[in-house]
């Protein structure tokens, strides 16, 4: 679900990760401990800082919204 320039995703991803640890440590990525992510898709391409614990106003708005595209059925 994105708006502007931001991406949230309402679920973990990296759980089932098949990326080595040293890949992710040498590349700069952190570990995931929040239940969903967001990102600055403009600032961040590459998905390395989770904005999902800073920006929770953020994070309520765009799950509303995803919400209630679900609840009209809307899920593509």
């Amino acid at each position: 679900m994105g708006n502007d320039d931001l991406g949230l995703n309402a679920n973990k991803t990296d759980a089932d990760s098949n990326i080595p640890a040293w890949f992710e440590e040498e590349n700069g990525y952190s570990k995931n401990d929040q239940p969903g992510e967001l990102y600055n898709l403009r600032a961040d391409l590459a998905q390395k800082h989770n904005l999902y614990a800073t920006e929770t106003a953020k994070v309520k708005e765009l799950t509303k919204l995803l919400e209630s595209i679900r609840a009209k059925g809307q899920v593509r």
